[in-house]
């Protein structure tokens, strides 16, 4: 035995040995910049023996126990009397390294000689890392239709485009590759394409040089990076990662490939278990599905053996992976947009959050006084916690007694502007839940509501375990709805109206503050819910910002800087006033003169009411030059009917051009102006007129145009040769009380367009003009005959018979007569409909169908919804590769429909978009190749959320009058279609 244990004496030194020599070494290795940490984590703090006082436990605390370097806003909290916990307001900054020093100034006298743990007096967030770089084909910015190779640079942080261009160097083979960073936002993607040809099957080497910084981040990387990755083949379709997100909350599946993929080839080769509804969004590199995925769920998604990409390569073989979304980072987000920001206070004031991940949130609602909403809203669109630049250190701010600034509201600087009013702790699951959302309830008593002091509302959502995870939102909790009109010459016109019911409100107390923050006038809204202040009315320094109501308890404001309507693309001009309040028309016997003519003219003015002015009123009327100065001038006395005449004479020599009449008051206010011409030209020797034997005219028909050719001052113009070219062009088809409806005509034929692709080959395409020869007989007549070709379903056509006679030099003098051709005897149309619709929804279509008089007849109509699908093919061609798009259409309906007469009919066809695209309902006599079209556009609901599309505050208004014109003393009916329902004003 003493043998055996001796004999083992060397091994159990080796041993000793070795573990003596590990120790140093696993120290050498450390990070001398201390524990790695993630960037939204809490910090712990763990301490050998007790420090805090049982007072100080369970809650957050804004006392700084713990000093960073760089600085770090947060709370801390003790766990227990030896566990303090650091919660950052923000997430830690970006690949930097973090020094901590206990404060002892802080703790209480008996504990200042406490030390920090040796793993937290130094840590660092991870460090600025390339990851594993992907190569794809995708479609070329800079040569249209061809494909380039692209590289994925993917990062751990935001990174700017413009910082990795000069680090950067791709090869293959040794020699370097040209290439283009492309984007110039920062993000934790760099896409880099590839300026020249590059072999499949031969690796790129892409180096990255080290001095790279990440966004918000002052410490480069200090290592240089080389990856090599393998050049895809085009001719092979594969699947580069499949992985599954929340994109603003809600949960999406990602695939990436190697080349394009159209959602037209995956409609057949990708299945989801379990079954889901989804809709497909293309990238460039792959596609997203979004739909009906639930957090928590697994997903198998699987495409087919044989799936075609954009570059013709297929899938070789089964494709299946697992996706699930239990691993989310949390999040927080309002449902509704930041445009969205009035609440109906009779309503059940309720504001929808969406939160992932968290249990707890503690809601803060502050309240902005009145008079600093101006100041609030000036603010711009930052809030929060602002991010760190490389020229902050940080912007650390502490009190004397070491107590940080709580700059949680620093966007609405509520210390400053107003008041907190409540602070509440809600579990995430015992909130309500409706539609995937978590229903917050303000309640009145919250608010404050009937309390003196009104404002605007803040309501903060932060969860309680991550300082830095939090949002707000601005709340404006009233039922009275304002609308502010503004006249030019500073008349200011105040709508109230109720919310709820759109009834006018009484008994307004309203307030109109300038930008500057001052009360310039107030006013009461009278029964009608009107209330009228004039801005220009001693108030000529200030400009009105911001309009308050007030009735009871119940406050609303409308920042006219934020509401204003964009009106430039209606028709908003009307009559123009001026500083003379008359308005004048002024006309002549013609537009055109000859030097040495006299201009005739005559002037009416009425007041703005319609009266006649004074009698013997001084007026002025001038005549301008081409050349802007003044030819002549004549003052003028009106007559008792307002009115007056004049005349200019022009002699022989006057200039040819432009010439401007210009009326004005006697103190040279201008009333009115038109222009007419003088030129030099030469009247016709001969009269021409022209005119068809019918107005009318079918297919197969003959059209004779009979020509009169006359001699002014003289005999008839025999022998005169003359042309007559027939043609035959589309006639818009617009009859009275269907002004909603679509008949144009789709001719149903396809041609090539100017770029290759193919596009709907116009009516005009099938007409030809004819044209016809003769000579006058003795009476100066002629005859031209045009047989009308034998067309069918082309609507209603316009027929011309443009003739030219010639007189005895050679002056061609030109005449037109018109006629129409019907082709078809009952005439279709679709009711104009929103070109945006919603699958999951019936589409409705309405059909009239008319005689070419405009009479409603009944008919049998062929009703088709095509589906508009683009493919895209790409052909190699001299080395690069070139798309190919080529539309497909897809019939998904088809049915016969009867049209009534005396009606709108609605076709019931009961059809549902189940996918988004482009879709296209043709109506047309069975039998027939042209068609009335109407295209829609169909959206799935679960491509978007309810904040995905800012809130509209306009509403546009339809006015229809029963008749075109009218008569003085007439009375207009005037129809007006509003989009919902509410109170015309």
């Amino acid at each position: 035995m003493l043998f055996r244990t001796v004999s083992r004496l060397p091994l159990l030194v080796l041993l000793a040995l070795l573990c003596a020599c590990s120790k140093p070494s696993q120290n050498a290795a450390a990070d001398p910049n201390g524990e790695e940490i993630d960037p939204y984590q809490n910090l712990t703090f763990q301490f050998a023996s007790a420090v805090a006082a049982p007072d100080q436990q369970d809650r957050w605390d804004t006392v700084q126990y713990v000093k960073f370097e760089p600085a770090v806003r947060g709370k801390f909290k003790w766990n227990s009397d030896r566990e303090l916990v650091f919660s950052p307001s923000t997430p830690f900054r970006p690949s930097t390294t973090f020094t901590a020093r206990l404060r002892p100034e802080a703790l209480p006298a008996d504990k200042r000689g406490t030390t920090l743990p040796e793993d937290r007096a130094k840590f660092h967030t991870p460090y600025l890392q390339m990851q594993e770089p992907q190569a794809f084909w995708g479609r070329s910015a800079q040569a249209a239709g061809t494909a380039e190779m692209r590289v994925e640079l993917p990062f751990n942080y935001s990174v700017r485009p413009a910082d990795v261009q000069p680090l950067l160097r791709v090869t293959q083979d040794g020699q370097p590759v040209a290439f283009e960073v492309t984007g110039t936002e920062p993000g934790a993607t760099v896409r880099v394409a590839l300026n020249q040809q590059v072999r499949p099957g031969s690796p790129l080497t892409v180096a990255l040089a080290q001095g790279l910084r990440a966004v918000g981040s002052d410490q480069a990387s200090t290592a240089d990076y080389e990856k090599q990755i393998q050049v895809p083949d085009p001719q092979a379709l594969e699947v580069r990662s499949v992985a599954g997100s929340l994109q603003s909350a809600d949960p999406a599946i990602t695939i990436l490939t190697n080349q394009p993929v159209t959602t037209a080839e995956l409609r057949s080769a990708l299945t989801v278990s379990p079954t889901v509804a989804f809709e497909t969004q293309e990238l460039e590199s792959g596609f997203v599905l979004k739909g009906g995925f639930e957090v928590g769920k697994s997903y198998q998604v699987s495409l087919r053996q044989g799936l075609r990409g954009g570059l013709g390569g297929q899938l070789a073989e089964d494709f299946t992976q697992t996706v699930s979304f239990s691993d989310e980072r949390p999040t927080i987000q309002f449902a509704s947009a930041d445009k969205a920001l009035y609440l109906d206070a009779l309503g059940s004031r309720n504001l929808g959050v969406r939160i992932n991940e968290v249990a707890q949130v503690k809601v803060t609602i502050a309240k902005v006084y009145a008079n600093n909403i101006q100041q609030l809203l000036r603010a711009g669109t930052e809030y929060g916690y602002p991010e760190y630049s490389e020229d902050e250190g940080g912007g650390e701010e502490e009190s004397e007694d070491g107590e940080y600034v709580d700059r949680s509201y620093q966007y609405y600087d509520v210390e400053n502007l107003g008041n907190v009013l409540s602070e509440r702790t809600y579990s995430v699951a015992g909130l309500g839940k409706e539609q995937g959302l978590r229903l917050l309830n303000l309640s009145l008593k919250d608010l404050e509501f009937t309390g003196g002091l009104k404002g605007l509302y803040i309501v903060k959502v932060q969860d309680t375990e991550r300082q830095w995870l939090q949002v707000s939102k601005l709340v404006a909790v009233s039922d009275i709805g304002l609308i502010v009109k503004q006249g030019k010459a500073g008349s200011t016109l105040v709508f109230a109206n109720s919310i709820r019911s759109a009834k006018p409100l009484g008994g307004v107390a309203v307030r109109f503050v300038s930008t500057n923050n001052q009360v310039i006038g107030t006013g009461t809204t009278n029964g009608d819910g009107v209330a009228k202040f004039d801005t220009t009315a001693a108030n000529g320094r200030f400009k009105l910002g911001l309009v308050m109501a007030q009735q009871g308890s119940d406050f609303t404001f409308l920042d006219l800087s934020r509401s204003r309507v964009e009106t430039s693309r209606f028709e908003v001009g009307g009559l123009q006033s001026n500083a003379a309040r008359y308005q004048a028309f002024l006309y002549g016997d013609r537009d055109l003169y000859r030097p040495g003519d006299t201009i005739q003219t005559n002037t009416v003015v009425r007041t703005e009411d319609w009266q006649s002015p004074a009698a013997r009123l001084p007026v002025k009327i001038r005549l301008l030059l081409p050349t802007g100065k003044e030819y002549a001038s004549l003052r003028k006395e009106l007559s008792a009917a307002g009115s007056f005449e004049a005349r200019f004479i022009l002699p022989p020599s006057v200039m040819t051009g432009l010439y401007t009449l210009e009326v004005l008051t006697g103190n040279d206010v201008l009333l009115t102006s038109r222009q007419v011409s003088v030129e030099e030209f030469i009247p016709d020797r001969m009269k021409v007129t022209v005119k068809t034997d019918r107005a009318v005219a079918k297919p197969g028909q003959t059209i004779a145009a009979q020509i009169l050719a006359q001699n002014l001052f003289g005999p008839p113009a025999a022998d005169r040769k003359f042309e007559v070219e027939f043609s035959l062009k589309e006639k818009t088809f617009a009859p009275k009380n269907y002004a909603d409806y679509s008949f144009s005509l789709n001719s149903g034929a396809r041609r090539r367009g100017s770029y290759g692709s193919l596009v709907s080959a116009p009516l005009a395409d099938r007409f030809e003009n004819t044209v016809r020869e003769g000579t006058t007989d003795a009476a100066g007549r002629g005859t031209a005959t045009y047989e009308i070709p034998d067309y069918t379903d082309l609507g209603t056509l316009e027929g011309a018979a443009f003739t030219t006679v010639f007189d005895e030099t050679g002056r061609p003098v030109n005449r037109l007569a018109t006629f129409e051709v019907q082709t078809q005897a009952v005439l279709f149309g679709i009711r104009r409909q929103a070109e945006l619709v919603s699958t999951g929804q019936k589409l409705p279509v309405q059909l009239a169908a008319l005689s070419p008089a405009g009479q409603p007849v009944e008919a049998t109509a062929q009703v088709t919804i095509v589906r508009l699908l683009w493919e895209t093919v790409i052909e190699r061609q001299g080395g690069r590769y070139i798309y190919n798009s080529q539309q497909r259409e897809q019939v998904v309906l088809n049915r016969t429909v009867p049209v009534y007469a005396g009606a709108n009919t609605d076709a019931n066809l009961g059809f549902v978009p189940a996918y988004s695209g482009e879709y296209e309902v043709r109506v047309y006599r069975p039998g027939a190749s042209t068609f009335v079209a109407q295209r829609v556009y169909a959206y799935g609901d679960g491509d978007t959320q309810s904040n995905s599309f800012e809130v509209s505050n306009e509403g546009e208004v339809t006015i229809e009058a029963d008749k075109e014109k009218y008569q003085p003393g007439e009375t207009a009916q005037l129809l007006l279609k509003t989009p919902f329902p509410g109170r015309v004003l």
